[in-house]
């Protein structure tokens, strides 16, 4: 579908991959899944949120400078005025682009992330993505939760 002729969400759709089985393949599909998307022609946003085990970064070859616990230190200070888009990775092979919020780098960090900023960072960024795919943890918690209440 081209841009032209698809309609334009108001609001960027959300869609959560998750399953309490582990190594089920979650991971390789939102990769894929934001790869055709992106090839289609509609602004996607993949947001890694297996916030310990985390590999979108390593099935992607990126190296991201920023991740989700810079972006929640900059709120916690910022508040609303914080971009969360600044703190995305950039992904692009063979005319495919699409941004990747990257895991936490270390695991003490990932430990220290609140579901509060991970719902305020998807909601910062849906009014400039037309999807955004959040990959999750293989786990019942507050983040997997919120991030499916969240999901279109």
């Amino acid at each position: 579908m081209s841009t032209e002729s698809r309609p334009t969400p108001v609001n960027g759709i959300v869609i959560t991959f998750f399953s309490t089985a582990s190594a089920v393949g979650k991971t390789l599909v939102a990769c894929n899944m934001a790869s055709e998307l992106a090839r289609e022609g509609y602004r996607v946003c993949l947001a890694d949120f297996d916030l310990q085990f985390g590999d979108v970064c390593h099935f992607l070859k990126l190296q991201p400078e920023k991740t989700l616990a810079d972006l929640q230190r900059t709120m916690q200070v910022e508040g609303d005025s914080c971009r969360a888009e600044d703190f995305l990775t950039p992904y692009e092979r063979e005319g495919v682009h699409f941004d990747v919020l990257a895991v936490p780098k270390l695991l003490e960090e990932a430990y220290n992330i609140h579901h509060e900023y991970a719902v305020r960072a998807v909601r910062n960024l849906q009014p400039h993505y037309d999807y955004i795919l959040v990959d999750m943890a293989s786990m019942f918690s507050t983040l997997n939760l919120a991030m499916l209440d969240l999901s279109t």
